[in-house]
């Protein structure tokens, strides 16, 4: 036989037999005729009931093209760092809620802290043991009082009263049945302290000559629609530096009548609210940054009692 007959015979008998004659064969292609790659992740993650300490996830189905849509796996972790952001990180980092469960799109979340933003990873397996994640992330809801800022045209609000009466003229929708008082001080009737006779409570830590205060020890301060936290008070009922820019973004001045130590600043406080002559000591809040900034006076903010301002309303 010469050399051309061999190897027209070599051919024929690599069609016949179908062997690779060169290309590279796939068990996964042999055995189902399909492409090993991973799944697709489906719709992104959203998320509903949301509380102060839980929220319930929703995702999309994956797709594959080696197992079905009801034996799709999906696995769901959360974590309160930008950490699980890969299926192996969501695997090592994450905290479980839901293992490996087939076919199921939705679980509810529980035992989160509140104010607290969380990432979610939601990992879908197939039946190679290939993944797709889906990640997103949500803030859970502040649990405590409610602060809102209230307009007055002038100083002259009839008092620590008065004020109080503004709060409650302009509660937030849903608050009917809630109490507000103005945060603010006078000579007379509201103070956080009289300590020292300069009112220096932040130094001194004294609540001596309190009257009619509108802050309770501990609490957590929140917006009217629970979304953000808008600071905390110590364990003498005194507010923390506040987290910048959530009730306002810009400087938006509001009357307070405290100095930065939170005591009675002088006389400044347009005679005890009744006034629109002279000018106030008061805060801006947008939340600047220095010593009770945001509640106190901060650098000299000293507005004229005949200006139209904020207040800030507080809930009992």
């Amino acid at each position: 036989m010469n050399q051309k007959t061999i190897l027209l015979s070599s051919l024929v008998l690599c069609t016949i037999s179908l062997l690779s004659c060169g290309k590279k064969s796939s068990s996964a292609d042999a055995d189902t005729g399909a492409s090993t790659s991973g799944p697709t992740a489906g719709t992104a993650i959203s998320f509903s009931s949301v509380t102060s300490s839980g929220m319930t996830a929703t995702w999309g189905q994956a797709t594959s093209s080696v197992t079905s849509p009801s034996n799709m796996q999906y696995k769901l972790v959360y974590s309160t760092s930008n950490n699980i952001t890969t299926a192996a990180t969501a695997q090592a980092n994450g905290t479980l809620v839901m293992d490996w469960t087939a076919n199921t799109l939705t679980s509810g979340v529980s035992g989160l802290s509140s104010s607290t933003t969380y990432s979610f990873a939601v990992l879908a397996k197939d039946s190679n043991g290939e993944m797709a994640i889906e990640t997103a992330s949500h803030a859970t809801l502040c649990s405590g009082k409610v602060v809102f800022l209230a307009s007055v045209s002038n100083g002259n609000m009839g008092g620590a009263s008065g004020a109080d009466t503004v709060c409650n003229s302009n509660k937030p929708a849903g608050f009917g049945g809630s109490t507000f008082k103005a945060m603010l001080t006078d000579s007379g009737s509201r103070a956080a302290c009289t300590s020292g006779g300069a009112g220096d409570c932040s130094a001194t830590g004294s609540t001596t000559g309190r009257m009619d205060w509108v802050f309770a020890p501990n609490d957590t301060l929140c917006t009217s629609d629970y979304l953000k936290r808008v600071g905390t008070t110590n364990a003498n009922g005194y507010p923390q530096i506040p987290t910048a820019n959530i009730l306002a973004s810009s400087n938006t001045v509001v009357f307070t009548g405290m100095d930065i130590y939170m005591g009675v600043a002088g006389s400044n406080n347009c005679s005890n609210w009744g006034a629109t002559s002279g000018s106030a000591t008061a805060g801006y809040a947008n939340g600047v940054s220095g010593d009770h900034g945001f509640w106190a006076n901060n650098g000299g903010i000293f507005p004229a009692c005949s200006a139209a301002a904020k207040i800030y309303c507080v809930e009992q």
